[in-house]
């Protein structure tokens, strides 16, 4: 999404400092279903604030079958999960 900028800082462009963030597990992982809607303000706030984050994505028909394993509290999504806390 978007235009992918580089530009030198400290001798290391900024595409190489983003591949190497995507290489390890990302903290924030945002979870709602496959379309806009609640989840796009949060997407929105990540973006502005350059976080990198997991946009997991579901079909209707699939989250039947993993909401029991996403431990939702109330049971609905989106959820963020934040360093492994939800």
């Amino acid at each position: 999404a978007g235009t992918n900028k580089s530009f030198t800082q400290n001798g290391n462009s900024q595409k190489d400092k983003l591949t190497h963030c995507n290489k390890k597990k990302m903290a924030v992982i945002l979870h709602y279903f496959d379309l806009n809607g609640r989840a796009d303000p949060i997407r929105f706030l990540l973006h502005h604030a350059k976080v990198e984050f997991e946009d997991k994505r579901y079909s209707f028909e699939e989250f039947p079958t993993v909401k029991g394993s996403l431990g939702l509290a109330f049971g609905q999504l989106p959820m963020v999960e934040f360093e492994g806390k939800k």
